[in-house]
């Protein structure tokens, strides 16, 4: 038998010659091998045990993480509900108090349901059940479209936009949705993170490449190569906001639809680029 201590790998069979049993010398030789196939399979089983075991562990941290995440991002906005939501059932409010903190309200509830809508677009994305129509796109069509609805917002936050889209750019090979999608993540994580100005261009070559760029003091070049990461925590974008979800759709999407994602930091102004197919 091929075993060490109780544990039974396997047993092996010999067939002989002739009707003589194996002598000694015969004999020590094979439990000799018998015995370092043993120790090699016992070995090869330690090694697995190892690995599943630190698989493991690194799923519960992410799993902790995630739900440590999770329970800040929807703790926060409900908090602040709940807040304005007395605000405005209290007697002693006047209209002008009442009408902002509905105001507010109607915003954090939107917000709300767009973080929640990142997980579930998330989790389809893990299960491959984010079905993608590649086609023709006006990758400037869409990015200007994207532009206009967050105006209001940029302004509210006196923010300085230099936006950089040349007329009759080459189509691109994308999904319309998808690439809207993108845009939508990129505008808001510069709308949250922007401190003074925000730079959005589009670069025509080879390929299509839009860059969404805004300054800030959150974001370290030890930060840089995370910023994809969905549960990352090790920097204060991350553990002070939100999960950077937005983020990890952006990198999947862009993936999905074979485009090329990079974030860089050249200092105090952090880029990310999206190359795109042009067709």
């Amino acid at each position: 038998a091929v075993r060490v201590s109780d544990m039974v790998y396997g047993v092996v069979g010999i067939g002989l010659a002739g009707e003589a049993p194996l002598d000694s010398f015969e004999n020590s030789i094979v439990l000799s091998i018998l015995g370092e196939c043993a120790l090699a399979l016992e070995n090869e089983r330690a090694i697995r045990e190892r690995e599943e075991s630190a698989v493991l562990a690194k799923n519960e941290q992410l799993r902790a993480n995630l739900l440590r995440s999770i329970s800040h991002d929807l703790r926060t906005p409900l908090t602040s509900i709940i807040g304005y939501l007395q605000l405005a059932q209290a007697d002693g409010t006047s209209t002008e108090e009442r009408a902002h903190a509905l105001e507010v309200i109607g915003a954090r509830t939107r917000s709300l349901q767009m973080l929640i809508s990142g997980f579930y677009d998330l989790s389809r994305l893990d299960a491959n059940e984010y079905s993608l129509n590649l086609q023709q796109v006006d990758l400037g069509r869409s990015l200007c479209a994207q532009l206009a609805s967050f105006y209001d917002d940029f302004t509210r936050k006196n923010l300085v936009m230099h936006v950089d889209v040349p007329q009759r750019l080459p189509l691109v090979l994308a999904d319309e949705d998808a690439a809207q999608r993108i845009f939508v993540n990129l505008l808001q994580n510069v709308l949250r993170y922007a401190e003074s100005e925000v730079w959005v261009a589009v670069r025509a070559g080879t390929t299509i490449t839009t860059v969404f760029t805004n300054d800030t003091s959150l974001v370290s070049q030890e930060d840089v190569p995370h910023v994809f990461d969905r549960f990352y925590t090790g920097d204060q974008t991350r553990s002070g906001h939100n999960t950077g979800i937005g983020l990890a759709i952006v990198k999947r999407l862009a993936e999905q639809m074979g485009c090329e994602v990079s974030a860089s930091l050249a200092g105090n102004r952090f880029s990310i680029s999206v190359s795109w197919k042009t067709i």
